[in-house]
């Protein structure tokens, strides 16, 4: 359930395929919240491919913890947000040396950076709206990271 487990236990190429699907997933589920809906409807339907994604009922509520699926919600709605993140959660993994603590640091500042970049590209979103869809994004995969972060602490 997700790439990096995929990757560490399966192979990388099979892990890269997850992934693809997992950023598919969460872009897809957006860009239909944007057809059937608007703005919050495409922002609930992230909130919950991501929720769903971390929470399955597939397989007795785990799941994978959220970063491809999130990033996937990011392109129909906030794509240089997302792609701003996904630079930051490389140099954070070359700083760190370590994904689950560079994924927490992440969590912690992906609503601001999101809000932040969106202001500043001046796209006419919400900007509290995004904020509190990205904070709800990102508590999850906060939170599905605390176990490995305790593990390793």
């Amino acid at each position: 359930m997700g790439a990096m487990n995929t990757a560490r236990n399966v192979g990388y190429v099979l892990g890269v395929l997850v992934l693809l699907i997992d950023l598919a997933k969460g872009a897809l589920a957006t860009y239909l919240g944007l057809q059937l809906a608007d703005f919050t409807g495409a922002l609930a339907a992230g909130i919950g491919v991501v929720l769903g994604h971390a929470y399955s009922v597939f397989v007795r509520f785990r799941g994978g913890k959220g970063l491809a699926t999130a990033l996937g919600v990011s392109l129909p709605l906030y794509p240089l947000g997302g792609l701003a993140a996904l630079v930051l959660l490389l140099v954070f993994i070359a700083l760190f040396r370590n994904t689950n603590r560079a994924s927490v640091v992440l969590a912690v500042l992906y609503p601001f950076l999101v809000t932040y970049i969106t202001y500043l590209t001046g796209s006419g979103l919400s900007l509290q709206l995004l904020f509190i869809g990205v904070l709800i994004i990102a508590v999850i995969i906060f939170i599905k990271h605390i176990p490995d972060l305790r593990k390793r602490a």
